[in-house]
């Protein structure tokens, strides 16, 4: 009993999960996405934004959290989408001369795109 006791206050005294928040967009098409801690919403100019809740984030192996990560999310019609977010201090979106924190891969269905985020902060 008192390792079941000692095992739960361990448990509960584990840091919280720690979220990056993205604000990401690219062009050719021109879309913009917001990455919270727990969805993703996506806006491609011309259609309806679609929140997608985040079913599991995944983190390099050997690498810091800050260095990326991969999400994979759910909308409420159960489309899927995978979320592929990449460090890269020099991501430019090609038309502009500003630079990003991250680069961004959003697979929705058969539809890759392809820019760039800035991390907002970390929340736990």
């Amino acid at each position: 009993m008192k390792i079941l006791l000692a095992l739960s206050a361990t448990l509960l005294a584990a840091p919280a999960f720690a979220a990056n928040l993205y604000a990401c967009g690219g062009t050719e098409p021109f879309w913009d996405a917001d990455i919270s801690n727990n969805s993703v919403m996506i806006n491609f100019v011309g259609e309806e934004p679609t929140t997608y809740l985040i079913k599991q984030r995944t983190y390099p192996m050997g690498t810091p959290e800050t260095f990326g990560e991969v999400i994979q999310a759910v909308a409420p019609n159960g489309a899927k989408a995978s979320i592929t977010i990449r460090k890269d201090d020099k991501c430019n979106d090609g038309m502009s001369e500003q630079t990003y924190t991250h680069e961004i891969w959003f697979l929705k269905g058969d539809k890759l795109v392809v820019g760039c985020c800035n991390s907002e902060k970390t929340v736990k």
